[in-house]
């Protein structure tokens, strides 16, 4: 879930507000509502379309594990699951709000799409080639480097200590609200 719903979500969010921009359909939700409450609205339903299929997955191996094996526990496994995927849902919305942000500043729905699976790549890069370079000295920078991408933060959203998955989780947050904000202040200097 940690290393494919994040794809998921890098297929399909980019293309969210630059398709309705491209297609000139925005401009009749700009009408009622501003330009920042539409973008969050759009957030807010992109992260509500990943919730919804992460827990009933978890709800459904559940059942299916509780059918097929005899030993399989009751309502703490269930539950043990439904909190995983509470911990995947955070993890993603780093990768709602890089998506979004490059779908406010792309006109086309592929351009955002590819742009975004890039700067995706470009982020795991990042984090390699910085454990890579530390060391001793200036070299030391690299070991903060990784801190902006979100599979840093991925360890600690999995350990059960609530202080490393809070912290975690406020990171990864973080990161996906700067990217979407950045892409937002550009939006509003958009003509739609």
């Amino acid at each position: 879930a940690f290393t494919f719903t994040p794809i998921l979500v890098m297929l399909s969010c980019p293309s969210r507000i630059s398709e309705e921009v491209s297609s000139g359909s925005a401009r009749f939700s700009l009408v009622r509502v501003s330009r920042t409450e539409w973008c969050l609205g759009k957030y807010a339903g992109q992260a509500l379309e990943i919730v919804v299929p992460l827990m009933l997955s978890a709800i459904s191996a559940w059942t299916v594990a509780a059918f097929r094996l005899q030993s399989m526990a009751g309502p703490e496994v269930v539950l043990s699951m439904i909190v995983y995927g509470w911990k995947v849902w955070i993890y993603c919305l780093a990768f709602i709000g890089i998506g979004l942000g490059v779908s406010q500043v792309c006109r086309s729905a592929n351009q955002a799409t590819a742009i975004a699976l890039i700067i995706w790549a470009g982020l795991a890069i990042v984090r390699g080639l910085s454990e890579w370079l530390k060391g001793d000295g200036w070299r030391r920078i690299w070991e903060v480097v990784p801190m902006i991408t979100p599979a840093q933060h991925q360890l600690d959203l999995w350990r059960l200590s609530p202080v490393h998955t809070l912290t975690a989780s406020i990171y990864v947050i973080t990161i996906g609200l700067v990217f979407f904000f950045l892409g937002h202040v550009l939006f509003l200097r958009r003509d739609v």
